[in-house]
C-alpha cells in the first residue's frame, strides 16, 4: 500500500501536469537529463520518454535564446549563477512559447555541483499580455508627452499611475519621483487634502470635475490650475482617475483659455478616434466628426466611410495586421457620407490590448487629409505644363516670327501693286489689311501667352504702361469668352492711356488678371445674362482694376476663406485652391492689395497696384 508521501507526490505531480509545470533533473557528469509527464506534456514529447540527453532537448529551444540560455546553465553548474531563466521553445506543431525555469543545485561532499534540479512553466500568456500592454504604454506615453499641457492619471487609492513630459516639466520632478506616490508625498498637507477630496467626487459621482486647485512648480512657486478630472474604468473593476491641467495664474480668463486648448487639439487638421472590437466608432475628434463625417453613436463602422474600391483594404491588409496587433498604415479615400466628398487620406490604424480577454481590446485609427497635397501636386503639375507651354511659346515666337515678318511685308507690296484703275481696288486692299492685322494679332497672342505661362520669380521690375498688361491678358482669355457667347468689356473710367505706367513684373500682373477672368467665366458660364468688366481708374496714389462678372456675391462664408490657400468651392480635379492666394501674394509684393467687394450686388473683386507719375 502506498504511503502518503507517496500519494501526496503523485497529487502535487498531477496538480503541476494540469498547470502547466514540468519537473526535470540534470545530471552534469552523464548530461543526461530526467523529466516528468508535467514537462513531457509542457514540451510535447514522446509519451514513453521520461530522459534524455540535455542537449538534444535543449534543439527546441528558440535558435534566438538556446546560446544565451545553455550559457546560463553552464554558468550555474560552474556555481557562478542561480538556477534561472527565461526562453522561448518551439513545439513540433511550430507553435512558439515561453518558458520560465527555476531550481536548485545538487552538491556533493565536497560542496561541488554535481546536478540540478527545476521546474520549468509556461509563461506565454503573461509574456504577451506584458508585451501588448507595454506596447500601450509607449504609445500612450508618446502621445500624451507630445500635448503641450500636464496629464495625470491616478488610481482608486490616489496613488499617481502616469505623468506626462509637460507635467514633470511643471513640477520639476521626474517620472520615476512622481509614479507610486500619492498628493501627500508630493504636496503641502492644505493642497493634498483638496486633491484628495475631488479625487473622491470624482470617482464617488463618475462625473467630470472642474475647478480650480493650486500646486507648487518646479520653482517651489504656487500655481493656481485649472484641473478637469475624469473617471474611467481601466481594466475590469479598476477605476482610475484622468485629469488635465491648465495654468491659470497670470490670467484671469481661465475658462476661456483651458476652452481653447481643448478646442485647438480638437480642431487639429487631422482626425483621430477609437473603436470596439468590432469597428464601431466610440470616439472621433472635430476633425472626423466635421471633415469626414464620422459619427459617433450610429451603427455604422469606420470602413463604412471609405471608398467602396477601397474596402478590400480592410479584409486583405487591415483586419491581418490588427488580429496580430501590429499597425498598418496607408493610403485610403474616405467618402463624407454628408457632403459625399472624396477624401485622400493616409491612415494609421493600430491595435490594443487592454487586458487577457479577446474582449479587452481596442482599434485606433488617426488619418491626415492629404487634399492639400494633391493640390499641391496637381498645382505642380500644372506649373510645369506652364513652363512646357512658356518654352513651345517661345520657340512659336521664334519660329512664327519671320514668316509673319514676311505676310506682313507682303502685304504692304501687294497693297501698294494695286492699281488706282482697278475696279476691285478697295476691296483687295481692305483684305490685305485684314490679313495684316490678323498677322500682327497672332504676333501679339503668341508674346502674351509667353508672358503669361513663363516662371517670373527672378525677373527684375519694369516700368510697363497698365494698359499693355490689360490687352495682354485680353488677349489671351478674349476668344474663350467669344467662343461662349459671354460679354466682356474694358470701362477706362478715369482715361487712362499708354502713359500711365507701373513698376512691376510684367508675366506676374498677366497671370492675376487671367486668373480673376477664369474665376468670372466659370462663375457665369451656366447663367442666362452673361457678362465680365474690367473697370479701370485711379486714386491718388495706386490704380483700380476692378473684375466685375454677372454672378451674384458670393456668401460671407465662402469670401471669409477664399484667399486662404487650397479652399475652393470646385469639385475635386477641377480647382487646386491656390489661385486667389498666390495672386493676393503677386499683388502684395507688388506694394498693392487684392480683395473682394462684399457690398456689390454683383462679384466684385478689385487689386490695386501703385500709380507712378505719367511718362512725361
Amino acid at each position: 500500500m502506498k504511503n502518503q508521501s507517496q500519494e501526496l507526490f503523485e497529487k502535487y505531480q498531477k496538480a503541476l501536469e494540469a498547470a502547466g509545470v514540468g519537473l526535470w533533473e540534470l545530471n552534469v557528469a552523464t548530461g543526461l537529463i530526467k523529466w516528468d509527464t508535467g514537462l513531457q506534456k509542457l514540451y510535447q514529447l514522446d509519451d514513453k520518454i521520461l530522459e534524455g540527453d540535455f542537449y538534444a532537448l535543449s534543439n527546441l529551444i528558440h535558435e534566438d535564446d538556446r546560446s544565451d540560455m545553455t550559457r546560463h546553465l553552464e554558468l550555474a553548474i560552474q556555481d557562478q549563477a542561480e538556477v534561472s531563466s527565461t526562453f522561448r521553445i518551439i513545439l513540433p506543431n511550430k507553435t512558439i512559447r515561453y518558458i520560465r525555469s527555476q531550481g536548485y543545485k545538487i552538491r556533493n561532499d565536497k560542496g561541488e555541483v554535481i546536478g540540478l534540479v527545476g521546474i520549468s512553466r509556461d509563461i506565454s500568456d503573461e509574456k504577451l499580455l506584458q508585451i501588448n500592454l507595454n506596447q500601450t504604454k509607449n504609445f500612450l506615453a508618446s502621445v500624451t508627452d507630445a500635448m503641450p499641457d500636464p496629464l495625470l492619471v491616478k488610481n482608486s487609492q490616489h496613488q499617481w499611475i502616469f505623468a506626462n513630459a509637460a507635467l514633470e516639466k511643471l513640477l520639476g520632478k521626474s517620472k520615476a519621483d512622481i509614479i507610486g506616490k500619492n498628493d501627500y508625498d508630493l504636496f503641502p498637507t492644505e493642497s493634498a487634502e483638496l486633491h484628495w477630496r475631488t479625487d473622491n467626487e470624482a470617482l464617488a459621482s463618475n462625473e467630470q470635475i472642474e475647478q480650480e486647485e493650486k500646486i507648487i512648480d518646479a520653482n517651489g512657486a504656487v500655481r493656481d490650475v485649472l484641473v478637469k478630472k475624469n473617471t474611467f474604468m481601466f481594466s475590469g473593476d479598476e477605476k482610475v482617475i484622468v485629469a488635465s491641467v491648465r495654468d491659470i495664474t497670470e490670467k484671469n480668463n481661465s475658462d476661456s483659455r483651458f476652452r481653447l486648448m481643448i478646442s485647438l487639439i480638437d480642431s487639429s487638421v487631422d482626425f483621430f478616434g477609437f473603436a470596439n472590437q468590432k469597428g464601431v466608432p466610440l470616439y472621433v475628434n472635430k476633425t472626423g466628426q466635421d471633415v469626414f463625417g464620422i459619427e459617433i453613436g450610429s451603427k455604422k463602422y469606420f470602413a463604412d466611410y471609405l471608398s467602396p474600391d477601397d474596402k478590400f483594404v480592410i479584409d486583405e491588409n487591415i483586419v491581418p495586421r490588427l488580429k496580430a496587433f501590429d499597425r498598418w498604415e496607408g493610403e485610403v479615400t474616405a467618402i463624407n457620407p454628408k457632403t459625399k466628398a472624396e477624401i485622400p487620406v493616409l491612415v494609421k490604424v493600430f491595435a490594443v490590448k487592454t487586458g487577457p480577454s479577446n474582449s479587452d481590446i481596442f482599434y485606433g485609427c488617426s488619418g491626415t487629409s492629404l487634399v492639400q497635397m494633391k493640390a499641391i501636386q496637381r498645382s505642380m503639375v500644372e506649373q510645369s505644363k506652364m513652363a512646357s507651354l512658356g518654352e513651345m511659346a517661345a520657340e512659336m515666337a521664334h519660329e512664327v516670327n519671320n514668316p509673319l515678318m514676311i505676310i506682313q511685308a507682303k502685304s504692304h507690296m501687294l497693297q501698294a501693286k494695286v492699281g488706282v484703275d482697278n475696279p476691285d481696288r478697295d476691296k483687295i486692299i481692305s483684305d490685305l489689311q485684314l490679313i495684316e492685322k490678323n498677322s500682327q494679332r497672332i504676333d501679339r497672342i503668341i508674346k502674351s501667352l509667353k508672358t503669361a505661362s513663363r516662371n517670373s520669380e527672378q525677373d527684375p521690375y519694369e516700368e510697363i504702361p497698365l494698359l499693355d498688361l490689360i490687352d495682354e491678358a485680353l488677349e489671351i482669355s478674349t476668344e474663350r469668352f467669344r467662343s461662349n457667347f459671354i460679354k466682356i468689356e474694358v470701362i477706362n473710367n478715369d482715361v487712362c492711356d499708354r502713359s500711365h505706367i507701373v513698376n512691376a513684373r510684367s508675366s506676374e500682373i498677366v497671370q492675376v488678371l487671367v486668373n480673376l477672368l477664369n474665376n468670372s467665366f466659370d462663375a457665369v458660364k451656366t447663367q442666362t445674362n452673361r457678362w465680365v468688366q474690367v473697370v479701370l481708374s485711379c486714386s491718388e496714389a495706386a490704380y483700380l482694376i476692378e473684375i466685375i462678372d454677372s454672378g451674384p456675391r458670393i456668401t460671407k462664408d465662402v469670401s471669409e476663406k477664399m484667399m486662404r490657400p487650397f479652399f475652393t468651392t470646385k469639385a475635386m480635379g477641377h480647382g487646386t485652391g491656390l489661385g486667389l492666394s498666390l495672386s493676393k501674394q503677386i499683388i502684395q509684393n507688388h506694394e498693392g492689395d487684392l480683395y473682394y467687394d462684399g457690398d456689390h450686388v454683383n462679384t466684385r473683386f478689385i487689386f490695386t497696384l501703385k500709380k507712378l507719375m505719367p511718362a512725361k
